[in-house]
């Protein structure tokens, strides 16, 4: 966890430095000490603009919170956050209250429910669920309006329930709040929500500029437990305080007072994926189309016996490398007739398919003779082809310079399934066979408390069209697990992730992944992935995948099989530590639900041995961000699991070109756990199919179609 909200910091701090953007005058919505919308510490009736991802930490006295929020939908978010209470224990030593911790940590996932805009009439309107499916310590629910006046003040009241009810309550107008059944946690009570009593809370901001703010508040959290029962902090007033500045749309910060005894401070990284941190993807500007003669004045140059020429191949090969291999593009395989081209193409660059496809296309309308009319373009990855692209050159040459030009050329290519196999002259020499590596600092975490610091090498190996043999070592560099000791855990389940402590702890030079993969495309719309070797730091095996996808379809199929050994915790080749060997196997449905919402079934058996199911949504943007959740449910109990009662975590995916302003295929991914537990887990395999071959397939085409020319 720790690396979790680390990384993911770093990732928007990135962001945040290549961010130069101006500050609006409108009055937007701010963040609170929780990472929502609103004041200081109590909520708004606004919600954040479509998409934005916001990460927020903030603290005051002895309370610290870290939250990650996005805007899911216009009229909905969600955020998960990880709270610390320092001093947990210091006033109720010897007591019934005393539970042995230092400090407390809570993990919490809230829904906000954007169910009215603000109108020149009408409020901003908001109906939250705050920690609604956690230990209930932060358990809340809200209904918050806010209105703005005069683009300078805007003005905040609500009615809260829960620890929004908890302070000079006006009564329980839905009745009593029942005890909640927490069980292990992560279980929703909605028995008690909007039940007991209920207090009244608002607020005021006043911009003052487009870069400072002022905010006051009357908050309704009486912190029962932080300040009564553990004395941690002294609340004595219901009032706080804050002044905020913000630089551009990116940087929030603020300075508080709060609660008549403490001086918080808050930082805030607001993210937009619709739009890139830098005015746009630099590189090389690509070149003009190349218009034909037409064949009235030049009839010989439409003249088809070139194609019997010996040395054809070799010289158009030749030139084409010229134009393409500046670009990053490849040719994986090559083959025409007098009038047809087909070129299978490597995309080693360009994060959007739809521009390699267009660099490609203007590379071909200069090299081609005049008599070749159709251009079909195949991307390949790893080895299969994943679609193919037919252009009529004579488009090509007419729309370059009109108005609306990809959506005009959209409606006249063609999206269709590559073949197997083309037969020509074979790819390029320099592709096969061909090593690259990468060497970049990395972190393991084993607990929020727990973890390591070190470098990771990542290496490559081609061999041949489809087979990649690769590997991945950790070099742990720094540590603090002799400082901070943490009993095992009890589980019901096989250690399969749960132990992921010891494997940092014990390997200090690991060998994280040594496989070999071998991919096929052997009839049209199947796609194959057989993978063998140390798969992952916790599992070596085999794993074979199905997947089953037409090229103009937003639904997809899959079938995977696994047999896996658990590896010693040392990071070197043995097996002997565990004794535990198992067969795992799922079947996987996809669909793409349009506006960049994907979904996923996963149903099957899992590395513990229980079977279930895991459900997953992601929303993606056509400049590559991708946010999504995912949770799994088994027959595991939720005793067995422990605490957590099920898998579930966050998944944010931020391309390197969004960040960088510059042309490149890398991302930076990060999935987020509030705990790591063994049931509903799966081995960890690089590679799966259905990313892989998914950029080239109509549904993410369309959504970057409009880069064809760039």
């Amino acid at each position: 966890m720790a690396r979790s909200w680390t990384n993911t910091f770093l990732m928007a701090a990135m962001a945040l430095g290549a961010t130069t953007l101006a500050a609006g005058a409108e009055m937007r919505p701010t963040l609170t000490f929780s990472g929502v919308p609103g004041l200081v510490d109590m909520p708004s009736g606004e919600a954040m603009p479509d998409g934005a991802v916001t990460i927020s930490v903030a603290g005051f006295g002895p309370i610290s919170r870290t939250t990650l929020s996005f805007q899911i939908a216009p009229w909905i978010s969600g955020s998960f956050r990880l709270q610390n209470v320092r001093n947990w224990n210091d006033a109720v030593l010897g007591t019934p209250l005393d539970d042995g911790y230092s400090s407390y940590n809570d993990r919490s996932f809230d829904l906000r429910f954007h169910v009215l805009r603000e109108s020149n009439w009408l409020p901003a309107l908001t109906v939250g669920l705050q920690d609604f499916a956690g230990t209930g310590v932060y358990a809340a629910e809200y209904v918050a309006a806010t209105k703005t006046f005069s683009d300078r003040v805007k003005v905040t009241a609500g009615v809260g329930w829960g620890r929004l009810g908890s302070y000079n309550s006006i009564g329980a107008p839905f009745g009593d709040r029942p005890e909640p059944d927490v069980g292990q946690g992560a279980k929703p009570n909605p028995e008690t929500w909007f039940r007991g009593p209920a207090s009244v809370f608002g607020g005021v901001e006043w911009k003052i500029n487009d870069n400072w703010t002022l905010k006051a508040e009357y908050s309704t959290d009486a912190y029962e437990v932080e300040a009564g029962d553990r004395k941690t902090f002294e609340r004595d007033s219901p009032f706080n305080f804050g002044i905020e500045y913000q630089r551009g749309d990116t940087f929030r910060m603020g300075v508080y007072s709060l609660y008549g005894s403490e001086v918080g401070l808050g930082f805030h990284l607001i993210l937009d994926p619709k739009t890139r941190s830098t005015p746009g993807i630099l590189g090389a500007a690509p070149v003009a189309v190349k218009v034909r003669p037409s064949r009235a004045s030049d009839p010989e140059s439409y003249d088809g016996g070139w194609v019997t020429q010996p040395d054809a191949d070799a010289l158009l090969r030749k030139s084409l490398g010229k134009y393409l291999e500046p670009d990053g593009i490849y040719i994986e395989d090559f083959k025409y007739t007098a009038g047809t081209v087909q070129i299978r193409i490597r995309n080693n660059t360009f994060d959007s398919g739809a521009q390699a496809v267009g660099r490609t296309a203007r590379a071909l309308s200069h090299i081609m003779p005049a008599s070749v009319e159709v251009f079909e373009i195949v991307p390949v990855v790893r080895g299969m082809g994943t679609s193919k692209i037919t252009i009529r050159r004579s488009d090509l040459e007419t729309l370059e310079h009109t108005a609306g030009n990809h959506a005009v050329l959209h409606d006249r290519v063609t999206f269709s399934a590559a073949e197997p196999r083309l037969g020509g002259s074979g790819p390029d020499d320099a592709l096969y066979p061909k090593f690259t590596w990468r060497l970049m600092p990395a972190a393991r975490p084993s607990d929020p408390l727990r973890g390591d610091v070190g470098l990771r090498f990542s290496g490559t190996y081609e061999l041949a069209p489809g087979w990649i043999a690769s590997g991945q070592v950790y070099k742990r560099l720094a540590d603090n697990y002799d400082k901070i000791s943490r009993p095992k855990e009890f589980s019901g389940l096989p250690y399969v992730r749960s132990d992921v402590g010891r494997y940092n702890k014990n390997s200090s030079l690991s060998f994280e992944r040594v496989t070999l993969a071998w991919y096929t495309h052997p009839a049209d719309n199947l796609y194959t992935r057989v993978t063998a070797g140390y798969l992952e730091r916790m599992h070596a095996g085999v794993s074979a995948e199905v997947l089953w996808k037409r090229v103009d379809s937003p639904f997809a199929l899959g079938v995977e099989v696994n047999y896996t050994k658990q590896r010693d915790t040392d990071g070197d080749f043995g097996f002997g530590e565990y004794d535990y060997s198992i067969v795992t196997g799922h079947v996987s449905a996809y669909y793409d639900f349009g506006n960049g919402y994907l979904g996923q079934l996963d149903v099957g058996r899992y590395l513990a041995g229980d079977i279930g199911a895991t459900v997953s949504l992601d929303r993606e943007f056509a400049n590559g961000w991708r946010l999504g959740a995912f949770a799994t449910f088994t027959d595991a109990s939720s005793a067995d699991f422990g605490e957590g009662s099920f898998d579930k975590g966050i998944r944010l995916s931020i391309p390197m070109n969004w960040i960088l302003g510059a042309p490149a295929r890398q991302e930076i991914d990060q999935t987020i756990r509030p705990l790591q537990r063994d049931g509903g887990a799966r081995v960890d395999v690089q590679g799966r199919l259905y990313d892989t071959i998914r950029d080239y397939h109509v549904d993410r085409l369309d959504d970057q179609w409009s880069r064809v020319w760039r």
